[in-house]
């Protein structure tokens, strides 16, 4: 008796089923994507530039690592800690929640920053470029696999 089948699944259809599923895997992280820029471009929107000072630089070890030959000097990470004063006189203190290998300010600095009266959120364009990066990345996936799908459905149906 020979087998034509694996269970529900026709070894013959194997291609489109992972080209559909590279399409919907793309589609997916490209509605993420667009959802992060919405996101983003709603709090710049709400945002408001003004002076702020770095009063301080928090440092934390990043988690252990099964590699004991990194230096513990490279698995620190740094945080600045911003103060400002709202329009409504109210002086706002924010620490960042983005962690970095290397201190972007040292104390003292006086940077412009995007202060959402909302939220309490600090923010600055050095930050804001380091976040960007996940939804490149996210992007850069989503295309890579929507022409996964769209290249594995042309190679299967030209045969």
């Amino acid at each position: 008796m020979k087998r034509t089948t694996f269970g529900f699944v026709d070894p013959k259809k194997i291609p489109r089923y992972a080209a559909i599923t590279f399409l919907i895997s793309g589609v997916i992280l490209l509605v993420i994507v667009f959802a992060i820029k919405s996101y983003q471009a709603r709090a710049l929107a709400d945002s408001i530039a003004l002076p702020a000072e770095v009063i301080r630089i928090d440092s934390r070890t990043q988690g252990k690592r099964k590699n004991k030959t990194v230096s513990a000097r490279r698995r620190l990470q740094y945080r600045p800690v911003f103060r400002t004063t709202a329009p409504s006189g109210e002086v706002v203190v924010y620490e960042s929640q983005s962690w970095r290998l290397s201190p972007l300010y040292d104390v003292g600095d006086r940077v412009t920053g995007l202060y959402r009266a909302e939220t309490g959120v600090i923010s600055t364009a050095e930050i804001r470029k380091g976040q960007a990066f996940l939804s490149n990345m996210l992007f850069g996936m989503s295309a890579i696999f929507i022409a996964l799908g769209i290249a594995i459905l042309k190679a299967f149906k030209t045969r």
